[in-house]
């Protein structure tokens, strides 16, 4: 993909890339894609002083055409379309219980790579986009990335909690083998092998609920089952239970 360059009409800013055509009449030519993005394709024989010229003599027709986009000083967002799954409903995503905001940027310098940002203290996510990333993959970027950060943070604060839950379990002697996974349908689960599942969709729930879960399966080393025996020594560790009812 050939870089990102920019170009000042009418006192604004569009970018724009340059492709070498491989057949045709023509020396020069302008297209736009989905009103953001300006393509110049041209033969291999002119000269960038020509594709600015060429730019300037038809600026109107590609600013009747083109959308503005807001640059990273101007902290322009783009509404969200589209929910993604269970993560985000409209602009909010849950983490750790509380409300996170999600807004979408654009880098001046379109080189740049894409990246985003957590501000716990104004609980603000925002994402940072370049110009290769055209409107329509917006929502898969950002599901794709919202999905790595509650992994990460998972690994980060999970198996920390789940061995300070385990020390308050007087019959689990060894701490378990804990697997984070990204699952649709349960929020743990704990094998006859003593090896404990959980779900990274957890780091959406508050502190309370998350232990909830950790106790629930941490009883299941002794009790592989959902016997009255179990839910007697869950209520020995963590009587609160049953005020959870957590769907996923």
């Amino acid at each position: 993909m050939n870089p990102i360059k920019s170009i000042i009409l009418n006192n604004q800013q569009v970018f724009y890339r340059c492709e070498t055509k491989k057949h045709g009449k023509y020396r020069l030519k302008a297209i736009i894609y989905a009103k953001t993005e300006l393509v110049i394709r041209h033969d291999k024989r002119v000269l960038a002083a020509e594709i600015i010229t060429y730019i300037q003599k038809i600026q109107d027709w590609i600013l009747d055409r083109i959308k503005p986009k807001s640059t990273e000083s101007e902290l322009g967002t783009a509404p969200i379309t589209h929910s993604l799954n269970t993560l985000v409903k409209a602009d909010i995503i849950w983490f750790m219980g509380k409300k996170y905001h999600i807004r979408r940027c654009f880098l001046p310098q379109y080189q740049v790579k894409q990246y985003h940002t957590v501000n716990h203290e104004n609980k603000m996510i925002t994402f940072y986009y370049n110009g290769m990333c055209l409107p329509h993959d917006f929502d898969e970027i950002q599901q794709l990335t919202l999905k790595n950060w509650l992994i990460q943070e998972a690994k980060n604060y999970l198996p920390q909690r789940l061995q300070e839950c385990a020390q308050q379990c007087r019959w689990v002697l060894v701490a378990p083998n804990l697997k984070i996974k990204w699952q649709r349908s349960r929020w743990g689960s704990c094998s006859s092998l003593g090896n404990i599942n959980l779900n990274a969709k957890l780091m959406q729930l508050d502190l309370t609920k998350i232990d909830a879960v950790i106790f629930h399966e941490l009883c299941h080393l002794k009790e592989m089952n959902h016997s009255v025996r179990f839910y007697a020594l869950l209520a020995q560790v963590y009587p609160e239970y049953k005020n959870f009812n957590i769907p996923l």
